[in-house]
């Protein structure tokens, strides 16, 4: 669903799968090369593909099953935030994310503050 979306992934994705050869990268690595090419699409100023791979993001979690879901949020959703952290550029994603995606990035937010709060009570 993401190649088709944006095909343009197609050359990222080809590497990615020589990169790892005969191992399975497994899908958290998988779902972050997919990241990391929208994060070369943010740079280079290609935001329709970043409108159309989180479009796919959001039709995986609205029409996937519990596993998909979860990957589409950990893997997809979770990893964006955590690579535009260090640009400062998660405005950009959230222009482009659909609502259950919103949902989810927002969920997210308040499940990191939770984890923060609770370290700093730890180390307090």
């Amino acid at each position: 669903m993401l190649l088709k979306a944006c095909p343009s992934f197609q050359a990222a994705w080809d590497e990615h799968l020589a990169y790892w050869a005969e191992e399975e990268a497994g899908i958290y690595n998988d779902t972050a090369e997919f990241v990391h090419y929208l994060d070369r699409c943010r740079e280079n100023g290609d935001f329709g593909s970043i409108e159309s791979g989180l479009g796919a993001v959001e039709r995986l979690i609205a029409d996937g099953d519990a596993y998909t879901k979860e990957i589409a949020i950990i893997g997809l959703l979770e990893t964006i935030q955590n690579v535009s952290s260090h640009s400062g550029s998660q405005q950009v994603y959230e222009r482009y994310i659909g609502p259950k995606s919103r949902r989810a990035w927002r969920q997210l937010n308040r499940d990191w503050e939770k984890v923060i709060e609770r370290k700093q009570r730890l180390e307090g």
